[in-house]
Parts: C-alpha cells; structure tokens; sequence
C-alpha cells in the first residue's frame, strides 16, 4: 500500500470550480473598487472564506468597516478589527463572506 492510496476523485466538479473562482474574484474586485487606493483586498478558506483588508491609518480602517456591510447584499459579516501580520504600521479588517 502506498502513500496515495487514500485519495479519492473529487465528483465532478469542473463548472463549480469555475464559478465560484468567478464569484471570489467579482467580491474581491468589487471591494477594491470601494476602498481607499491603498488598501490590500485579499480572500482566504480556512473552512470558511474571510475577506482581508489591510489598510494604512485607523480611519481608513473604520471607513473599510463602514463600506462593507452594505456591499455584495450583505456579503460580509462579522467584521473585525487586527493588525496585520508582520506588517506593525498597518491595520486589518476581517470579514466572514456569506452565501
């Protein structure tokens, strides 16, 4: 038995796949549209998809929380407010993406 053995084919899923990439990728552009030039939009899974805004100053931060509720029909939910990592001069809003 070798190391592979335990891996299944995913069920036919090609035009899933398509679709949500273009779904993800109208969220993120339609974010970056709406937030100050020089905000860093960026999308992760960790099970769930979280949108990432990072931003320069404070303000910027609380202008990013402001815009997103309204955005997408309610897309973004449970925002918050970090830092961002390895990058101390900068701040970051979370937001979980809903269907």
């Amino acid at each position: 038995m070798n190391a592979f053995s335990n891996i299944h084919a995913f069920p036919d899923t090609a035009g899933y796949s398509r679709l949500l990439c273009a779904e993800i990728e109208a969220l993120h552009s339609l974010v970056h549209a709406a937030c100050p030039p020089s905000a860093v939009v960026s999308v992760c899974f960790d099970g769930h998809f979280n949108l990432f805004v990072d931003v320069r100053s404070l303000e910027e931060a609380a202008t990013v929380e402001a815009i997103l509720p309204d955005l997408a029909g309610g897309a973004f939910r449970d925002l918050r407010r970090s830092g961002t990592p390895h990058q101390p001069f900068r701040h970051r809003v979370t937001a979980t993406i809903v269907g």
